[in-house]
């Protein structure tokens, strides 16, 4: 079990850690720095245009599923601190960074180095943790990967939020593959970059191909079309693979219903496991909860592979239905609630800046987001309604009471020559000369 996350657990649920797959490859085009002015390539595929508006109001995405909060760039704070608090309310415990590395032939790598650098460093505010798996398909050489590893070793590996486990204080490392270096003595070279041992896990039944350097195995969702046998195919990972690894990875997952043929990209996945009204992720659970003594960790595969369509964030089609399924797995106990107000807190956070008194609001948020942080969302939700209530005041009433006059003037007066955002009432960071003419100018009831 892994040592750093054993007591997030809640009472409840499986007995091992759950961790999110998580995708850092979302672009748009303010945030775009490799292409700029152009959404990332996972909104677009090769024909999708999301600066299209579609007739029920949605951008033309790369998805059968459209996020709730839109299209969006995985490198804003906002966006992070969303899905981080919407994971920590369902009981997830840490994430597993999809990682391309430093080096690689892929055109966008800075920008997904520079995303999961940004996911990383905020994990542990939250209290959850993370490992990366590493992507080799784009390592041109034995070099690349090398380097990619070292980064891992002098900027992961050191952070007290990387997951290492229970019995070996190892850090863990996945590989999704691999895919590139299919030989043993490859991963002997690369992996000594780490500069310690490794718990390092690939694909299922491709430990072969790492050789000893191998600590056993993850899941992936995959199934014959034809049988439409994914379930058989986790359960016989688990009962006949499983238990002969040192370390096994199980999955749960909600659908596989990729975008890609529509995309333009061509029908690469050749099956389909459908959502069934979230009878998958029911069955999923199951599967986990029942094989939890053959495993040291289950990944949820995926949080956010909108192109893949395994999503467990929260859609326009889904809501909010799945991370509270998710709950019978992780013991959690937030109320459904919990969710909708991590997600008007995220709303919240890109309008405060049209608020009647933007320094106030963007206080206020911060209070929240500590609040749902704490998981006290009754208090936050009061605290959502109250800043819904003062988004659009009458400016310059500081005292809410339905008027500006002598309080409102006597306030200013107190804070006279401060910061004090509760007496700036043009809200430019200062109280100055400037309040008591903005006062004046809107004298009288409101």
């Amino acid at each position: 079990m892994l040592a750093t996350i054993t007591a997030c657990l809640v009472a409840g649920g499986t007995d091992v850690p759950v961790f999110a797959h998580y995708m850092p490859w979302f672009e748009t085009p303010e945030s775009n720095l490799e292409a700029p002015g152009q959404w990332g390539y996972h909104w677009t595929l090769q024909n999708r245009n999301p600066n299209i508006i579609l007739p029920d109001g949605q951008r033309d995405i790369a998805s059968h599923f459209y996020p709730l909060i839109g299209p969006y760039a995985s490198s804003d704070p906002d966006v992070i601190e969303y899905h981080l608090l919407l994971m920590k309310a369902a009981g997830i415990d840490g994430i597993i960074i999809d990682w391309y590395g430093t080096q690689g032939t892929n055109g966008d790598i800075g920008g997904l180095l520079r995303n999961s650098d940004a996911i990383a460093n905020q994990v542990q505010t939250y209290g959850l943790d993370f490992a990366v798996m590493l992507e080799d398909r784009f390592s041109a050489n034995i070099g690349n990967a090398v380097a990619n590893v070292a980064y891992c070793r002098d900027n992961y590996f050191n952070l007290p939020s990387y997951a290492r486990d229970g019995q070996t204080n190892e850090p863990w490392f996945f590989n999704f593959g691999p895919i590139t270096f299919e030989y043993p003595s490859a991963w002997n070279q690369i992996l000594s970059a780490a500069g310690e041992p490794v718990q390092f896990l690939p694909l299922q039944y491709q430990s072969g191909e790492v050789g000893i350097n191998g600590d056993g195995e993850f899941y992936w969702p995959t199934e014959d079309e034809a049988l439409d046998n994914h379930l058989t195919l986790l359960n016989i990972f688990y009962n006949n693979r499983a238990p002969s690894l040192n370390r096994a990875v199980g999955a749960v997952y909600p659908s596989f219903i990729d975008f890609y043929e529509e995309g333009g990209v061509g029908d690469i996945i050749g099956f389909e496991i459908p959502y069934e009204d979230g009878a998958t992720l029911e069955d999923t659970i199951d599967a986990a909860l029942a094989n939890e003594d053959n495993i040291e960790m289950v990944q949820l595969t995926t949080w956010n592979d909108f192109g893949e369509g395994t999503i467990f964030e929260p859609t326009v089609e889904r809501g909010f239905q799945d991370l509270i399924a998710l709950q019978r797995l992780t013991g959690s106990t937030a109320p459904p609630s919990a969710y909708q107000s991590i997600f008007r807190l995220f709303q919240n956070r890109k309008i405060a800046g049209e608020a009647c008194n933007p320094i106030v609001a963007l206080s206020q948020l911060e209070t929240i987001a500590t609040q749902l942080n704490l998981g006290s969302y009754a208090t936050a939700e009061l605290l959502l309604d109250f800043w819904d209530e003062n988004y659009e005041c009458c400016a310059g009433d500081l005292d809410g009471n339905g008027a500006v006059d002598f309080t409102d003037l006597l306030t200013v007066l107190g804070a006279f020559g401060s910061t004090d955002p509760e007496a700036d009432a043009n809200g430019d960071g200062a109280v100055e000369f400037a309040d008591i003419l903005f006062l004046l100018a809107r004298w009288g009831p409101c």
